[in-house]
């Protein structure tokens, strides 16, 4: 078994070299991609050493040289790549010993499988970053570090038909892209990363793989890769601040949907429009009030201003029959408040 690493490289100055160490220490590894994105700190430096320290290490960056972001990184990676099966990490993240050891075993046994999804787990780069983390809300971080709270993994071994739901309902739990191993023709399949989401392109690519492709599941209770937390990170708990989370996982849905109406079955675009709605209604979450019923429905005319083929489907009216149940439910409330203060 042959693996391309990709790592799209962007401020990693300080991580890339663990990154790619991490990567050649595994058997398997027959290349790893660096893509250096126009980092404003010494990332190409660093790349370029290790490029000339090890033969297997190749570095790229972009034809005009600017920063196109993570989604394009990892596409212009995926068409250098020279090997049967891709995996992807971050700069900032590691593999851990034997990553390829199982998806080399299911790859060999079965010909039918497009990509192995396992395990990751979480390293802080101090105590006090992760304290920072659990006062924002993370609170599986409050667990023993090592203990299963920390991982990002499916709680239970899902077939390949039922995965899609799975993943876009979040059931079972989720994985991640530096646990995931694909063969590289899963791509001809799923198509390449939205090179227009900033953020949450690799969600969105792991959607489309669930339902054009068939992952199965490897380690599910053991991580094979390490994703490091740290201050500069996307996933410092600063940045994004929640409204902007909120807009850019928006984002992921909107471009989702289009997509989904030429490629996914009726019932895999009543999940999509689920989850699109639920976003679209999340910055209202746990207000019961008229204002915000009156917001919910603006922000459903909208959507449905945007995309006229939601109507199509019976998921958005159930959505607007709920919630016209809710307004009259807070409209008797009022009434009957104002009655008794009459009284």
């Amino acid at each position: 078994m042959q693996v391309s690493v990709i790592i799209p490289v962007y401020n990693a100055a300080k991580y890339v070299r663990s990154a790619v160490e991490s990567a050649l220490a595994q058997p398997e590894t027959a290349e790893v991609i660096l893509i250096e994105d126009n980092s404003p700190d010494d990332s190409l430096q660093v790349c370029e050493l290790l490029a000339s320290e090890y033969d297997l290490v190749r570095l790229y960056r972009h034809p005009d040289g600017g920063n196109h972001g993570a989604g394009a990184s990892r596409n212009l990676g995926i068409r250098m790549s020279r090997f049967p099966y891709i995996a992807f990490l971050d700069a900032d993240d590691y593999f851990l010993p034997e990553r390829f050891t199982v998806p080399r075993q299911i790859f060999a046994e079965r010909a039918d499988v497009d990509g192995v999804y396992e395990a990751i787990s979480t390293v802080f780069e101090s105590e006090e970053l992760r304290q920072q983390w659990i006062a924002g809300g993370n609170t599986r971080f409050a667990a023993p570090p090592g203990s299963p709270e920390w991982m990002d993994t499916f709680t239970q071994r899902v077939e390949p038909e039922d995965l899609f739901e799975a993943y876009v309902t979040g059931r079972y739990g989720s994985f991640s892209t530096i646990g995931l191993t694909v063969r590289r023709e899963i791509f001809d399949k799923a198509g390449l990363f939205d090179e227009r989401l900033r953020l949450h392109q690799d969600k969105a690519m792991w959607i489309k793989m669930a339902a054009k492709a068939r992952l199965v599941p490897g380690r599910l209770d053991t991580p094979v890769s390490m994703r490091r937390v740290h201050q500069a990170n996307r996933l410092s708990p600063y940045w994004p601040p929640k409204p902007e989370l909120v807009k850019t996982r928006t984002l992921m849905w909107r471009t989702l949907w289009p997509w989904g109406r030429k490629n996914l079955t009726r019932k895999q675009q009543g999940l999509i429009l689920n989850a699109y709605m639920a976003q679209v209604m999340q910055p209202y979450r746990g207000e019961l009030s008229l204002r915000r019923n009156l917001r919910v429905f603006w922000r459903l005319m909208r959507l449905a201003a945007e995309h006229p083929t939601v109507m199509s489907l019976p998921e958005f009216w159930k959505t607007v029959i709920q919630q016209l149940r809710v307004r009259r439910l807070i409209v008797q409330k009022i009434a009957f408040w104002r009655r008794w203060r009459a009284a």
